[in-house]
C-alpha cells in the first residue's frame, strides 16, 4: 500500500513538471448548483494536488437568474475588478431548457449583457458557460423535458448556442453527467431533492471545470472529497474523456494560441508557412546556431546537409504561448556546391586575411551574407543589404579560419574561405 501511495505521489509530482504550474483566476457567477459542496473550493483542491492552482471569487445566491446577476451590483462589480481569466455564468437550472421562444427572451439576452460587460473590463479573459445537468426524473411542467435525457439535450443545446454567439467557451458538467449516469448508473450525483448536485455530483463538476480551464485531466488527483478512490477515479475519467477528447465540442481551443506551420523544402532552402492560430508574434528558432527570427513565413537557408528541430513559438497580446517543433532534414547538392565555387568571381573580398575591415564587392545585389566558423555554425548573419557593395568591420570576431557566405539577387550562393587576423 505505501508503494502504491508513493508511486501515485511520484506521477503526480513529475506529471505536474512537466506540463508547468499555473495559475488561473476565475470568478463565479450562479446559483445554488455551483454554490452547493463550494464547487470552487473543490476545484481549487483538485488542481492543488495536480501542481495548479485557482484563485477564485463568487456570487452565488440560490435561485438566481442571468437577469439577476445583469443586474446585481456585487456581481457587477466584481467582473468590473477585471483580470479574471474565466468568469464562468451559470443560469437558473430549467431556463435554458423552456421553449426556444421563451428562452431568447429569457435567457439569451442576458448572457449577452453579462457577456458584454466581461469583455470590456476582461480584455484577456474568456466567458465560461457552466452547462448544466437535467434533473433525475426530468421537469414535468413540458413534455420535451419530461424525461432526464430531454431535459438534458436541450439544456446542452441551449448552453452551446449561448457559447457560440457569444465567442466563449463552455465547461460541460451536463454532457460529462449523462456519460457518468451512463455509464456508472450506481453513482449517486443527486441529493435526494433529484436536482441538486450531491458530494460526488459536485466532484464530476470539480472534474471537469479542472480538465476545462487548465486543459489538463484531472486523472491522478490524490483529492477525493471524501469519496471512495475507486469512484473519485471514475470520475476523474469520464470528466477527462468527454472534455479532452472532444475540446472542439466545447470550444475551448477557440481563442487558445496554437503554433502549427507546414514546410517546403528545395535541396537547403526552407520556406514556412506559418498557419498558427490566434497569434501575434512569432520567434522562429532554426536549429543551426543561427539568430532567432521573428517574421511570420520566414524562408531560411540551411549551410549545411542534415536534421534540424525547427521551434516555433507563438505568442498573443496577453503573454499566452504555444510551441510547435517539426524535424525537417535538409540536402544540399554536391553539384550545387560546385557551381558556387566556380562562380567566386562574382564576388571579391579583400584584403585576405584582414585584422579591421573586410571590403565586399559583387557584380550581383548581395541580399544576405552569413559567417560560419569551421565547425558549419553560423556566427553573423546580415539580411536584406540590397547593395552591390558592403563593408564589414571584423575587430569583434574572433582570430581564425571563417566561411562568408553570400546570396545574390539572382539567387546564386557563394562562399569563400576568409582569414581574420
Amino acid at each position: 500500500m505505501k508503494k502504491c501511495l508513493l508511486l501515485l505521489f511520484l506521477l503526480t509530482y513529475f506529471s505536474s513538471l512537466i506540463w508547468g504550474q499555473e495559475t488561473k483566476r476565475a470568478l463565479f457567477l450562479g446559483n445554488s448548483y455551483t454554490q452547493s459542496n463550494n464547487l470552487p473550493v473543490l476545484i481549487d483542491n483538485i488542481a492543488k494536488t495536480q501542481g495548479d492552482t485557482l484563485v477564485y471569487s463568487q456570487n452565488t445566491p440560490g435561485g438566481y437568474t442571468f437577469q439577476g446577476h445583469s443586474t446585481n451590483g456585487t456581481s457587477m462589480s466584481k467582473i468590473r475588478q477585471g483580470n479574471w481569466d474565466f468568469v464562468v455564468m451559470q443560469e437558473q437550472s430549467q431556463r435554458p431548457s423552456f421553449p426556444d421562444a421563451q428562452v431568447a427572451t429569457i435567457v439569451y439576452p442576458y448572457a449577452q449583457q453579462i457577456n458584454d460587460t466581461i469583455e470590456k473590463y476582461n480584455a484577456c479573459g474568456e466567458t465560461m458557460f457552466f452547462m448544466t445537468w437535467g434533473r433525475e426524473n426530468g421537469d414535468p411542467q413540458w413534455a420535451p423535458i419530461s424525461t432526464y435525457d430531454g431535459m438534458q439535450s436541450r439544456l446542452t443545446n441551449a448552453y452551446l448556442t449561448m457559447t457560440v454567439d457569444n465567442e466563449a467557451v463552455c465547461s460541460p458538467v451536463g454532457a460529462v453527467w449523462k456519460y457518468v449516469r451512463d455509464s456508472f448508473p450506481t453513482i449517486g450525483l443527486y441529493t435526494i431533492d433529484g436536482s441538486h448536485p450531491s458530494i460526488a455530483g459536485s466532484y464530476l463538476a470539480a472534474c471537469t471545470f479542472y480538465a476545462a480551464m487548465y486543459r489538463k485531466s484531472p486523472v491522478g488527483s490524490s483529492y477525493y472529497a471524501g469519496l471512495s478512490p475507486t469512484i473519485a477515479l471514475n470520475l476523474q475519467n469520464a470528466a477527462a474523456h468527454v472534455v479532452l477528447d472532444s475540446m472542439s465540442n466545447w470550444h475551448l481551443l477557440d481563442y487558445d494560441v496554437q503554433a502549427s506551420y507546414n514546410t517546403t523544402v528545395n535541396l537547403d532552402t526552407v520556406v514556412f508557412s506559418n498557419s498558427s492560430q490566434n497569434a501575434t508574434s512569432f520567434e522562429w528558432n532554426f536549429d543551426d546556431g543561427s539568430t532567432i527570427d521573428t517574421t511570420q513565413n520566414p524562408t531560411h537557408i540551411y549551410s549545411q546537409a542534415g536534421n534540424y528541430n525547427v521551434q516555433l513559438i507563438a505568442s498573443d497580446d496577453c503573454g499566452n504561448t504555444d510551441t510547435s517543433t517539426v524535424s525537417i532534414t535538409v540536402s544540399v547538392i554536391n553539384g550545387e556546391k560546385k557551381i558556387k565555387y566556380k562562380e567566386k568571381s562574382l564576388v571579391k573580398c579583400y584584403p585576405n586575411p584582414t585584422s579591421s575591415v573586410l571590403y565586399i564587392k559583387a557584380t550581383e545585389t548581395i541580399e544576405e551574407l552569413q559567417i560560419l566558423n569551421t565547425t558549419g555554425q553560423v556566427v553573423w548573419t546580415k539580411k536584406n543589404i540590397a547593395s552591390e557593395q558592403f563593408d564589414l568591420n571584423i575587430e569583434d570576431f574572433h582570430k581564425g579560419v571563417f566561411l562568408v557566405e553570400f546570396r545574390l539577387s539572382s539567387g546564386t550562393r557563394i562562399v569563400k574561405k576568409l582569414a581574420f587576423q
